[in-house]
């Protein structure tokens, strides 16, 4: 079988990212690279919006 050349490789992006991330907290505490981390999720235009509603559907389910 011919192996196929491929455009995109969510695998070999999701390493690069990781890396990526590896790097840019290095040396940070855990705990405040979580909060960091947090901040840019809520304060991005398309994963902000989902966060905010995820975070309540949690909020309404752990009060009943």
């Amino acid at each position: 079988m011919k192996e196929k050349s491929k455009k995109f490789d969510c695998v070999t992006m999701k390493g690069d990212i990781r890396e990526q991330i590896r790097k840019d907290f290095a040396g940070v505490p855990e705990a405040e690279a979580h909060e960091r981390q947090m901040r840019q999720v809520a304060e991005d235009p398309i994963l902000g919006p989902l966060h905010q509603r995820l975070a309540s559907r949690r909020e309404s389910a752990s009060r009943r």
